[in-house]
């Protein structure tokens, strides 16, 4: 019996040494003949890019010039809303209607008709009599529209 014990911790032994040994996969070049019997060929390695791009996303702006490539680009939804410069009232509908109460030198003028983007940074106001002319406004912010010349400035107001 003396002799079955050192004969089992010998095996044990052996056994817990070969399981916790791994084997590692050399980085020779492998039988071409051998491999193909077993797997298909491996795809050829792609060359890294020259001129990588570090991008999340690509945007394009066309160019400059393309104002009916950018119209649209205004938030309409966002911007519907009353304006004011403290004496004339603008108001951009949702709908894309607009009323405009002008007050010059004291007496009040009513304007309607409809407005929309003229640009990423345009709106345009179409009066609804064909006598008055349109007015662009320049977008700052949802909350500011310029008139064109810059003598006009709109804040966005509270709803009454």
């Amino acid at each position: 019996m003396t002799l079955k014990r050192p004969l089992l911790l010998c095996v044990t032994l052996a056994l817990s040494l070969i399981g916790g040994c791994t084997v590692e996969q050399s980085t020779s070049e492998v039988d071409p003949v051998a491999d193909s019997r077993n797997e298909a060929p491996a795809p050829p390695r792609s060359q890294p890019d020259p001129l990588p791009v570090d991008a999340i996303s690509v945007i394009d702006h066309g160019s400059a010039g393309d104002a009916s490539a950018q119209a649209g680009a205004l938030d309409t939804k966002a911007l519907a809303g009353r304006f004011s410069d403290g004496s004339s009232l603008l108001e951009l509908r949702p709908d894309g209607t607009y009323v405009q109460t002008l007050t010059i030198e004291g007496t009040p003028l009513k304007a309607s008709g409809t407005w929309s983007a003229a640009g990423p940074a345009a709106l345009l106001l179409d009066p609804d009599s064909k006598s008055a002319e349109d007015t662009e406004f320049m977008v700052a912010s949802n909350d500011e529209l310029n008139s064109e010349d810059g003598t006009l400035v709109f804040r966005r107001i509270a709803a009454p």
